[in-house]
């Protein structure tokens, strides 16, 4: 995929298209697996500053759910290999943009387990500081989406692990 260029052409795409945002979650769909592929994908991925399509298409569309929760999944698959460029320049906007995305949709399983899943991953691979998380106001994110999704053992899990990610002492 990196020696085919698809990297580049995905986000030529988003940013041609950015006031689609079918198109859009679906690129950050494709960014996840590509990135996910290889380390010379990786590698790519942060040459071109992929994130950077990410946040926009987040911030482009903060109403659209499918959008928000597929771009905490790629938050959190270019988190796992914290070998991406820019990331760490990113990280607390990133964050920002990931509480937008729980506030926005508390209502929504989904959105809070998988911007739980970007916390904790950001900050178990070393891309954020949990101090920055928690000063950012993460936890009471969390705790009301514990709250809000009670019934939700998936949920509960997740934001567990995200709580511990930030509250631990490392």
């Amino acid at each position: 995929a990196g020696r085919l260029g698809l990297l580049a052409d995905v986000q030529a795409a988003m940013h041609t298209h950015g006031g689609c945002a079918e198109l859009q979650s679906l690129a950050c769909i494709a960014i996840a697996c590509i990135v996910n592929s290889s380390a010379d994908n990786r590698a790519e991925a942060g040459r071109l500053d992929i994130l950077g399509e990410v946040q926009a298409a987040m911030r482009a569309h903060p109403d659209f759910e499918t959008l928000q929760q597929v771009a905490c999944g790629t938050i959190t698959f270019v988190a796992l290999y914290n070998d991406c460029a820019g990331i760490k320049a990113r990280a607390s906007a990133l964050l920002l943009d990931i509480r937008t995305a729980m506030q926005r949709h508390a209502r929504g399983s989904i959105v809070q387990e998988k911007a739980c899943d970007a916390i904790r991953c950001m900050i178990g691979s070393g891309v954020a500081s949990a101090a920055e998380a928690g000063r950012l106001g993460l936890l009471s994110d969390l705790q009301a989406a514990m709250r809000a999704h009670s019934a939700s053992v998936i949920v509960q899990v997740s934001c567990c692990q995200a709580i511990a990610s930030i509250t631990s002492d490392k």
